[in-house]
């Protein structure tokens, strides 16, 4: 794979910056800080005549294109992308590309066999009580067009290791929250460059003592209280989401209060009025952990709880190891 600035880019793979008509696809902005530019697919085989191709954004919320016999425009944030380009009886073209201006990107297929991209999978645990609250998670990923496995109870280190993205819920348990085997194995999944999101009202309060809640997590827990309905982006105040209200699972009645354990621990969300924090993203070893203390399936609104998702696949993806089953060469601190 190869990863390029767009300014070397325009001469290396010949981008034309002069747009021309085609398809507008849609807005997929990944955050609101960030700038969105124009970048328009021109794909050519080796005669420089446009051919009907398929578009493949691997990590990104944006789902496939299929470009036709025209030009097609999407309107992306400023961030990397790693594309899949194939048609059939030409050759798979694949780049990692920074996208910081606008941009025609006129890409040249060859003569040859495609190969599909990779599938990027997410592995959702649903811990035993839990399962009242599976179909907020399904939904979300299937909107997010992200495909997963699913795993009732608990999953093994070698089982998570295979996913580059793991969500591991709770709902409202309080007890049997992760055990000493299952949090080595998490902590080894993270260190070795896994992406975590873990859900929960009580996690704080069963495992503020152990490494794995410090570390990993890179939490401090304060409290446990019944008054926090509201949480609110950290950037965004604009930003406001109910927990418990209509289309939400409704059960979370004390979530947990947190703070960052540590000045490199990102802060995503704050509970509104009264403070404190209620989901933070930290780096640990060559991956990333995200901590929802409250329980994804409780926010309100199902374009709610995607946007939360998109904003933490966001994070994740500043620090991701690409969707591939990997061994774990990290060494870890356990409890």
């Amino acid at each position: 794979m190869i990863k390029i600035n767009i300014m070397k880019a325009i001469s290396l793979l010949g981008f034309c910056l002069i747009l021309s008509g085609g398809t507008i696809v849609g807005v997929f902005a990944s955050d609101s800080q960030l700038q969105n530019f124009s970048v328009v697919f021109n794909i050519r085989n080796h005669e420089d005549k446009i051919i009907p191709a398929k578009i493949h954004f691997i990590g990104h919320t944006i789902p496939p294109i299929e470009t036709g016999d025209n030009y097609h425009e999407v309107i992306m944030a400023q961030d990397t992308y790693r594309i899949y380009v194939y048609a059939d009886g030409y050759t798979t073209w694949e780049q990692e590309i920074y996208v910081n201006s606008d941009l025609v990107l006129t890409i040249r297929l060859e003569k040859g066999s495609a190969t599909l991209p990779p599938t990027r999978k997410a592995l959702l645990v649903v811990d035993n009580n839990g399962a009242k609250g599976k179909k907020y998670y399904e939904e979300v990923l299937r909107s997010s067009y992200l495909s997963f496995d699913t795993r009732i109870g608990t999953a093994d280190r070698n089982t998570l290791l295979k996913y580059p993205i793991v969500i591991w819920f709770f709902g409202s348990e309080s007890e049997n929250i992760l055990d000493g085997h299952e949090r080595r194995a998490l902590t080894d999944y993270v260190g070795g460059g896994g992406n975590l999101i873990i859900c929960g009202e009580n996690i704080g309060k069963a495992l503020k003592k152990t490494f794995f809640y410090d570390k990993v997590l890179g939490a401090k827990y304060r409290r446990n209280s019944a008054f926090f309905l509201l949480v609110v982006d950290s950037q965004d105040p604009t930003k406001v989401y109910e927990i418990n209200g209509d289309d939400s699972i409704d059960t979370m009645f004390s979530p947990d209060v947190v703070k960052p354990a540590n000045p490199s621990v990102k802060v995503l969300y704050d509970y509104k009025r009264l403070g404190g924090s209620a989901v933070l993203h930290n780096r640990y070893g060559k991956g990333s952990a995200a901590y929802i203390a409250f329980g994804l399936e409780a926010v309100s609104g199902s374009a709610e709880r995607k946007a939360i998702l998109t904003k933490i696949r966001y994070q994740f993806r500043r620090s991701t190891i690409e969707n591939q089953s990997r061994e774990d060469k990290f060494e870890g601190l356990h409890d």
